[in-house]
Protein backbone atom coordinates (compact mmCIF):
# COMPACT_ATOMS: atom_id res chain seq x y z
CA UNK A 1 0.00 0.00 0.00
CA UNK A 2 2.69 2.48 1.05
CA UNK A 3 5.21 1.77 -1.72
CA UNK A 4 2.58 1.44 -4.43
CA UNK A 5 0.82 4.69 -3.58
CA UNK A 6 4.14 6.52 -3.22
CA UNK A 7 5.43 5.33 -6.61
CA UNK A 8 2.16 6.19 -8.38
CA UNK A 9 2.15 9.67 -6.83
CA UNK A 10 5.76 10.23 -7.90
CA UNK A 11 4.81 9.24 -11.46
CA UNK A 12 1.95 11.73 -11.37
CA UNK A 13 4.17 14.56 -10.12
CA UNK A 14 6.91 14.01 -12.71
CA UNK A 15 4.57 13.24 -15.60
CA UNK A 16 2.20 16.14 -14.99
CA UNK A 17 5.05 18.68 -14.86
CA UNK A 18 6.05 17.73 -18.41
CA UNK A 19 2.67 16.56 -19.70
CA UNK A 20 2.13 19.43 -22.14
CA UNK A 21 5.41 19.13 -24.00
CA UNK A 22 5.62 15.32 -23.87
CA UNK A 23 2.08 14.79 -25.16
CA UNK A 24 2.71 17.24 -28.00
CA UNK A 25 5.95 15.47 -28.91
CA UNK A 26 4.33 12.02 -28.85
CA UNK A 27 1.33 13.04 -30.94
CA UNK A 28 2.77 15.56 -33.38
CA UNK A 29 6.56 15.45 -33.09
CA UNK A 30 6.51 11.70 -33.79
CA UNK A 31 3.46 12.08 -36.08
CA UNK A 32 1.32 9.71 -34.04
CA UNK A 33 -1.78 11.89 -33.74
CA UNK A 34 -3.89 9.20 -35.49
CA UNK A 35 -2.58 6.40 -33.30
CA UNK A 36 -5.47 5.35 -31.04
CA UNK A 37 -3.17 3.83 -28.42
CA UNK A 38 -1.03 6.98 -28.14
CA UNK A 39 -4.15 9.15 -27.86
CA UNK A 40 -5.58 6.86 -25.17
CA UNK A 41 -2.30 6.99 -23.26
CA UNK A 42 -2.13 10.80 -23.42
CA UNK A 43 -5.78 11.34 -22.50
CA UNK A 44 -6.05 8.68 -19.84
CA UNK A 45 -2.74 8.12 -18.08
CA UNK A 46 -3.46 10.62 -15.30
CA UNK A 47 -7.00 9.44 -14.74
CA UNK A 48 -5.80 5.81 -14.72
CA UNK A 49 -3.26 6.51 -11.98
CA UNK A 50 -5.79 8.57 -10.02
CA UNK A 51 -8.32 5.73 -10.27
CA UNK A 52 -5.79 3.25 -8.88
CA UNK A 53 -4.93 5.61 -6.03
CA UNK A 54 -8.64 6.04 -5.30
CA UNK A 55 -9.15 2.27 -5.11
CA UNK A 56 -6.14 1.95 -2.82
CA UNK A 57 -7.62 4.65 -0.57
CA UNK A 58 -10.90 2.74 -0.34
CA UNK A 59 -9.02 -0.49 0.39
CA UNK A 60 -7.06 1.24 3.18
CA UNK A 61 -10.26 1.36 5.26
CA UNK A 62 -9.16 4.62 6.83
CA UNK A 63 -11.92 6.65 8.43
CA UNK A 64 -13.08 9.37 6.06
CA UNK A 65 -12.50 12.99 6.98
CA UNK A 66 -15.04 15.79 6.63
CA UNK A 67 -13.27 16.96 3.48
CA UNK A 68 -13.61 13.51 1.91
CA UNK A 69 -17.31 13.37 2.80
CA UNK A 70 -17.87 16.78 1.20
CA UNK A 71 -16.02 15.66 -1.95
CA UNK A 72 -18.22 12.56 -2.13
CA UNK A 73 -21.37 14.68 -1.76
CA UNK A 74 -20.18 17.09 -4.46
CA UNK A 75 -19.49 14.29 -6.96
CA UNK A 76 -22.79 12.57 -6.17
CA UNK A 77 -24.65 15.84 -6.68
CA UNK A 78 -22.97 16.33 -10.06
CA UNK A 79 -24.02 12.90 -11.27
CA UNK A 80 -27.59 13.29 -9.95
CA UNK A 81 -28.10 16.71 -11.57
CA UNK A 82 -26.69 15.40 -14.86
CA UNK A 83 -29.09 12.44 -14.82
CA UNK A 84 -32.04 14.71 -14.01
CA UNK A 85 -31.08 16.90 -16.99
CA UNK A 86 -31.04 13.83 -19.23
CA UNK A 87 -27.33 14.02 -20.03
CA UNK A 88 -25.90 10.87 -21.62
CA UNK A 89 -23.17 8.76 -20.06
CA UNK A 90 -20.34 9.97 -22.31
CA UNK A 91 -20.97 13.59 -21.34
CA UNK A 92 -21.06 12.67 -17.65
CA UNK A 93 -17.72 10.83 -18.00
CA UNK A 94 -15.98 13.63 -19.90
CA UNK A 95 -17.46 16.32 -17.66
CA UNK A 96 -16.48 14.37 -14.56
CA UNK A 97 -12.98 13.90 -15.94
CA UNK A 98 -12.52 17.66 -15.96
CA UNK A 99 -14.45 18.65 -12.84
CA UNK A 100 -13.82 15.72 -10.49
CA UNK A 101 -10.31 14.37 -11.22
CA UNK A 102 -8.46 16.75 -8.90
CA UNK A 103 -11.00 16.20 -6.11
CA UNK A 104 -10.84 12.41 -6.45
CA UNK A 105 -7.05 12.69 -6.24
CA UNK A 106 -7.33 14.79 -3.07
CA UNK A 107 -9.77 12.25 -1.60
CA UNK A 108 -7.31 9.43 -2.30
CA UNK A 109 -4.18 11.19 -1.05
CA UNK A 110 -5.77 12.27 2.22
CA UNK A 111 -6.12 8.58 3.12
CA UNK A 112 -2.90 7.31 1.55
CA UNK A 113 -0.64 10.04 2.98
CA UNK A 114 -1.25 8.56 6.42
CA UNK A 115 0.84 5.55 5.36
CA UNK A 116 3.79 7.67 4.20
CA UNK A 117 6.80 8.25 6.40
CA UNK A 118 8.49 11.59 6.89
CA UNK A 119 11.13 10.50 4.36
CA UNK A 120 8.43 9.57 1.83
CA UNK A 121 6.85 13.01 2.08
CA UNK A 122 10.22 14.71 1.71
CA UNK A 123 10.87 12.61 -1.40
CA UNK A 124 7.62 13.80 -2.98
CA UNK A 125 8.37 17.44 -2.21
CA UNK A 126 11.96 17.21 -3.45
CA UNK A 127 10.77 15.53 -6.64
CA UNK A 128 8.41 18.40 -7.35
CA UNK A 129 11.11 20.97 -6.59
CA UNK A 130 13.61 19.25 -8.89
CA UNK A 131 10.95 19.00 -11.60
CA UNK A 132 10.12 22.66 -11.05
CA UNK A 133 13.75 23.72 -11.40
CA UNK A 134 13.96 21.81 -14.69
CA UNK A 135 10.74 23.42 -15.94
CA UNK A 136 11.91 26.93 -15.01
CA UNK A 137 15.34 26.35 -16.61
CA UNK A 138 13.74 25.02 -19.81
CA UNK A 139 11.43 28.03 -20.03
CA UNK A 140 14.22 30.57 -19.58
CA UNK A 141 16.40 28.79 -22.15
CA UNK A 142 13.47 28.97 -24.59
CA UNK A 143 13.13 32.69 -23.99
CA UNK A 144 16.78 33.09 -24.99
CA UNK A 145 17.03 30.79 -28.02
CA UNK A 146 13.49 31.51 -29.25
CA UNK A 147 10.12 29.86 -28.67
CA UNK A 148 9.92 28.87 -32.33
CA UNK A 149 12.38 26.05 -31.52
CA UNK A 150 9.38 24.24 -30.02
CA UNK A 151 8.33 23.38 -33.58
CA UNK A 152 11.11 20.77 -33.51
CA UNK A 153 9.11 18.97 -30.80
CA UNK A 154 5.87 19.07 -32.76
CA UNK A 155 4.37 22.44 -31.86
CA UNK A 156 2.58 24.20 -34.72
CA UNK A 157 4.47 27.00 -36.48
CA UNK A 158 1.90 29.60 -35.48
CA UNK A 159 1.00 31.76 -32.51
CA UNK A 160 -2.04 32.73 -30.43
CA UNK A 161 -4.33 30.26 -32.20
CA UNK A 162 -6.10 27.06 -31.19
CA UNK A 163 -7.58 24.43 -33.50
CA UNK A 164 -9.17 21.28 -31.99
CA UNK A 165 -7.25 18.16 -32.97
CA UNK A 166 -4.17 20.07 -34.14
CA UNK A 167 -0.84 20.71 -32.46
CA UNK A 168 -0.73 23.69 -30.10
CA UNK A 169 0.91 26.88 -31.36
CA UNK A 170 4.52 27.35 -30.28
CA UNK A 171 3.71 30.71 -28.71
CA UNK A 172 1.01 32.96 -27.30
CA UNK A 173 1.91 36.49 -28.32
CA UNK A 174 0.92 39.44 -26.18
CA UNK A 175 -1.82 41.40 -27.93
CA UNK A 176 -0.45 43.95 -30.37
CA UNK A 177 3.17 42.84 -29.93
CA UNK A 178 5.59 40.16 -31.12
CA UNK A 179 6.48 39.19 -27.55
CA UNK A 180 6.00 35.48 -26.82
CA UNK A 181 4.58 34.84 -23.38
CA UNK A 182 6.63 32.30 -21.47
CA UNK A 183 4.92 28.90 -21.15
CA UNK A 184 7.86 26.47 -20.75
CA UNK A 185 6.59 22.85 -20.81
CA UNK A 186 2.92 23.83 -20.58
CA UNK A 187 0.21 24.41 -23.17
CA UNK A 188 -0.28 28.03 -22.16
CA UNK A 189 1.31 30.88 -20.20
CA UNK A 190 -1.59 31.02 -17.73
CA UNK A 191 -1.15 27.37 -16.81
CA UNK A 192 2.58 27.85 -16.34
CA UNK A 193 1.89 30.85 -14.10
CA UNK A 194 -0.29 28.65 -11.88
CA UNK A 195 2.52 26.10 -11.63
CA UNK A 196 4.90 28.86 -10.53
CA UNK A 197 2.45 30.04 -7.85
CA UNK A 198 2.95 26.64 -6.25
CA UNK A 199 6.68 26.32 -6.92
CA UNK A 200 7.81 29.74 -5.62
CA UNK A 201 6.34 29.58 -2.06
CA UNK A 202 7.34 25.94 -1.67
CA UNK A 203 10.92 26.64 -2.76
CA UNK A 204 10.97 29.65 -0.42
CA UNK A 205 10.14 27.53 2.61
CA UNK A 206 11.99 24.32 1.74
CA UNK A 207 15.42 25.67 0.76
CA UNK A 208 17.81 27.18 3.29
CA UNK A 209 19.00 30.73 2.72
CA UNK A 210 21.85 30.57 0.22
CA UNK A 211 22.98 31.85 -3.15
CA UNK A 212 21.33 28.81 -4.77
CA UNK A 213 17.99 29.63 -3.14
CA UNK A 214 18.24 33.24 -4.30
CA UNK A 215 19.00 32.10 -7.86
CA UNK A 216 16.09 29.63 -7.93
CA UNK A 217 13.54 32.09 -6.53
CA UNK A 218 14.77 34.90 -8.78
CA UNK A 219 14.54 32.70 -11.88
CA UNK A 220 11.02 31.57 -10.95
CA UNK A 221 9.80 35.12 -10.23
CA UNK A 222 11.30 36.31 -13.52
CA UNK A 223 9.51 33.45 -15.26
CA UNK A 224 6.21 34.47 -13.67
CA UNK A 225 6.75 38.01 -14.94
CA UNK A 226 7.50 36.75 -18.45
CA UNK A 227 4.26 34.77 -18.63
CA UNK A 228 2.41 38.12 -18.79
CA UNK A 229 -0.42 36.24 -17.08
CA UNK A 230 -2.87 38.70 -15.55
CA UNK A 231 -4.50 35.94 -13.50
CA UNK A 232 -1.10 34.74 -12.30
CA UNK A 233 0.07 38.23 -11.40
CA UNK A 234 -3.15 39.08 -9.53
CA UNK A 235 -3.09 35.80 -7.63
CA UNK A 236 0.60 36.26 -6.80
CA UNK A 237 0.02 39.81 -5.61
CA UNK A 238 -2.88 38.64 -3.45
CA UNK A 239 -0.69 35.93 -1.94
CA UNK A 240 2.01 38.50 -1.17
CA UNK A 241 -0.51 40.82 0.49
CA UNK A 242 -1.81 37.97 2.64
CA UNK A 243 1.72 36.94 3.59
CA UNK A 244 2.58 40.50 4.63
CA UNK A 245 -0.71 40.73 6.52
CA UNK A 246 0.13 37.50 8.34
CA UNK A 247 3.44 38.99 9.42
CA UNK A 248 1.48 41.99 10.74
CA UNK A 249 -1.60 40.12 11.94
CA UNK A 250 -2.01 42.10 15.16
CA UNK A 251 -2.61 45.29 13.17
CA UNK A 252 -4.99 43.46 10.83
CA UNK A 253 -7.00 42.02 13.74
CA UNK A 254 -7.71 45.52 15.05
CA UNK A 255 -9.46 46.43 11.78
CA UNK A 256 -10.92 43.01 10.94
CA UNK A 257 -14.57 44.08 11.18
CA UNK A 258 -14.02 46.98 8.80
CA UNK A 259 -12.07 44.80 6.35
CA UNK A 260 -14.66 42.00 6.41
CA UNK A 261 -17.59 44.41 5.98
CA UNK A 262 -15.89 46.25 3.12
CA UNK A 263 -15.07 42.99 1.35
CA UNK A 264 -18.63 41.66 1.61
CA UNK A 265 -20.05 44.96 0.37
CA UNK A 266 -17.64 45.07 -2.58
CA UNK A 267 -18.49 41.51 -3.63
CA UNK A 268 -22.24 42.10 -3.26
CA UNK A 269 -22.13 45.32 -5.31
CA UNK A 270 -20.10 43.58 -8.01
CA UNK A 271 -22.59 40.71 -8.29
CA UNK A 272 -25.61 43.04 -8.42
CA UNK A 273 -23.93 45.26 -10.99
CA UNK A 274 -22.99 42.28 -13.16
CA UNK A 275 -26.58 40.98 -13.17
CA UNK A 276 -28.19 44.39 -13.84
CA UNK A 277 -25.79 45.44 -16.58
CA UNK A 278 -25.44 42.20 -18.54
CA UNK A 279 -26.82 43.68 -21.83
CA UNK A 280 -24.47 46.67 -21.68
CA UNK A 281 -21.45 44.60 -20.73
CA UNK A 282 -22.09 42.21 -23.60
CA UNK A 283 -21.28 44.98 -26.04
CA UNK A 284 -17.66 44.57 -24.97
CA UNK A 285 -15.30 43.08 -27.55
CA UNK A 286 -13.66 40.91 -24.92
CA UNK A 287 -14.77 37.34 -25.67
CA UNK A 288 -14.11 36.14 -22.13
CA UNK A 289 -16.41 38.85 -20.74
CA UNK A 290 -19.19 37.76 -23.08
CA UNK A 291 -18.68 34.10 -22.16
CA UNK A 292 -18.81 34.90 -18.45
CA UNK A 293 -22.01 36.91 -18.89
CA UNK A 294 -23.56 34.11 -20.96
CA UNK A 295 -22.76 31.75 -18.10
CA UNK A 296 -24.40 34.07 -15.56
CA UNK A 297 -27.53 34.16 -17.73
CA UNK A 298 -27.51 30.36 -17.89
CA UNK A 299 -27.26 30.21 -14.08
CA UNK A 300 -30.18 32.60 -13.67
CA UNK A 301 -32.27 30.55 -16.11
CA UNK A 302 -31.69 27.35 -14.11
CA UNK A 303 -30.19 27.83 -10.62
CA UNK A 304 -30.37 24.06 -10.05
CA UNK A 305 -27.68 23.44 -12.67
CA UNK A 306 -27.53 22.24 -16.28
CA UNK A 307 -25.32 19.19 -15.67
CA UNK A 308 -21.72 18.22 -16.25
CA UNK A 309 -19.88 19.63 -19.29
CA UNK A 310 -22.59 22.25 -19.93
CA UNK A 311 -19.87 24.86 -19.45
CA UNK A 312 -16.12 24.69 -19.08
CA UNK A 313 -13.33 23.00 -21.07
CA UNK A 314 -15.40 19.88 -21.87
CA UNK A 315 -18.43 21.82 -23.17
CA UNK A 316 -17.13 22.03 -26.76
CA UNK A 317 -17.35 18.24 -27.06
CA UNK A 318 -21.12 18.16 -26.61
CA UNK A 319 -22.63 21.56 -27.35
CA UNK A 320 -21.69 25.16 -28.11
CA UNK A 321 -18.50 25.94 -26.23
CA UNK A 322 -19.14 27.98 -23.09
CA UNK A 323 -15.99 29.06 -21.25
CA UNK A 324 -16.79 31.42 -18.39
CA UNK A 325 -13.05 31.78 -17.57
CA UNK A 326 -14.04 31.32 -13.95
CA UNK A 327 -14.14 27.90 -12.29
CA UNK A 328 -16.71 29.01 -9.72
CA UNK A 329 -19.10 30.19 -12.45
CA UNK A 330 -18.51 26.91 -14.25
CA UNK A 331 -19.40 24.90 -11.15
CA UNK A 332 -22.55 26.99 -10.59
CA UNK A 333 -23.72 26.67 -14.21
CA UNK A 334 -23.16 22.92 -14.22
CA UNK A 335 -24.10 21.89 -10.68
CA UNK A 336 -26.25 24.81 -9.55
CA UNK A 337 -26.20 26.93 -6.42
CA UNK A 338 -26.03 23.84 -4.20
CA UNK A 339 -22.99 22.63 -6.13
CA UNK A 340 -21.27 25.98 -5.61
CA UNK A 341 -22.02 25.86 -1.88
CA UNK A 342 -20.50 22.38 -1.60
CA UNK A 343 -17.48 23.38 -3.69
CA UNK A 344 -16.78 26.43 -1.51
CA UNK A 345 -17.40 24.33 1.62
CA UNK A 346 -14.73 21.84 0.52
CA UNK A 347 -12.11 24.57 0.22
CA UNK A 348 -13.28 26.37 3.35
CA UNK A 349 -12.81 23.18 5.36
CA UNK A 350 -9.45 22.53 3.67
CA UNK A 351 -8.17 26.05 4.30
CA UNK A 352 -9.35 25.98 7.90
CA UNK A 353 -7.30 22.84 8.56
CA UNK A 354 -4.27 24.12 6.65
CA UNK A 355 -4.26 27.38 8.60
CA UNK A 356 -4.54 25.39 11.82
CA UNK A 357 -1.51 23.36 10.72
CA UNK A 358 0.32 26.63 9.87
CA UNK A 359 1.32 25.20 6.49
CA UNK A 360 2.52 27.30 3.55
CA UNK A 361 0.07 25.22 1.50
CA UNK A 362 -2.73 27.44 2.82
CA UNK A 363 -1.20 30.43 1.04
CA UNK A 364 -0.65 28.38 -2.13
CA UNK A 365 -4.27 27.19 -2.14
CA UNK A 366 -5.52 30.76 -1.75
CA UNK A 367 -3.43 31.76 -4.76
CA UNK A 368 -4.74 28.96 -6.97
CA UNK A 369 -8.36 29.59 -5.93
CA UNK A 370 -7.82 33.26 -6.80
CA UNK A 371 -6.46 32.32 -10.21
CA UNK A 372 -9.56 30.19 -10.78
CA UNK A 373 -11.61 33.37 -10.67
CA UNK A 374 -10.06 34.28 -14.04
CA UNK A 375 -9.18 30.99 -15.77
CA UNK A 376 -9.86 27.23 -15.60
CA UNK A 377 -6.75 26.48 -13.56
CA UNK A 378 -8.00 23.17 -12.13
CA UNK A 379 -7.98 21.81 -15.68
CA UNK A 380 -4.17 21.69 -15.66
CA UNK A 381 -2.68 18.45 -14.20
CA UNK A 382 0.72 20.07 -13.80
CA UNK A 383 -0.95 22.39 -11.32
CA UNK A 384 -3.54 20.31 -9.48
CA UNK A 385 -1.47 17.14 -8.96
CA UNK A 386 1.14 18.82 -6.77
CA UNK A 387 -1.40 21.08 -5.08
CA UNK A 388 -3.52 18.12 -3.97
CA UNK A 389 -0.38 16.28 -2.89
CA UNK A 390 0.78 19.23 -0.79
CA UNK A 391 -2.65 19.57 0.82
CA UNK A 392 -2.71 15.89 1.77
CA UNK A 393 0.84 16.00 3.15
CA UNK A 394 0.15 19.19 5.12
CA UNK A 395 -2.95 17.68 6.72
CA UNK A 396 -1.29 14.37 7.56
CA UNK A 397 0.56 13.58 10.80
CA UNK A 398 4.20 14.73 10.99
CA UNK A 399 3.87 17.18 8.14
CA UNK A 400 7.28 18.57 7.18
CA UNK A 401 5.61 21.37 5.24
CA UNK A 402 3.82 22.68 8.30
CA UNK A 403 6.96 22.56 10.41
CA UNK A 404 9.17 24.35 7.92
CA UNK A 405 6.54 26.99 7.31
CA UNK A 406 6.48 27.82 11.01
CA UNK A 407 10.25 28.37 10.99
CA UNK A 408 9.88 30.89 8.21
Amino acid sequence: MRKTSLCLTLLLIIGSSFHGILSTFLRFGLEQSENAYINLLIQGWKEGLIAILFLLALASKKRFTKIQILITAFIALGVIISLIQGIDLSQIIWGGRTEFSFLILLFALISLSQFWSKEDKNTLIKTFLYSGIAVVAFGLILSIIGHDKLTILGFRNDWSTFYPGEAPAFCQKEAGTDFCRLQSTFYSANRYAGFLLIFIPLAWTQYKNSAAKLAIISAAVLSLALTLSTSGWLAGLFMLVIYIAYLNKKTIQKHMKFIATSTIMAISISIIAAINFIPELKDSDAAHVTQALDTIEAILSNPMGHGLAFSGPASSLFNAELLPENWFLQVTANLGILGLILFIWIWHETLKNLVKAKAITALILIGILTQNLFIHAFEEPGLYVMLMCLIAISLSPQSTIAKKSQKE
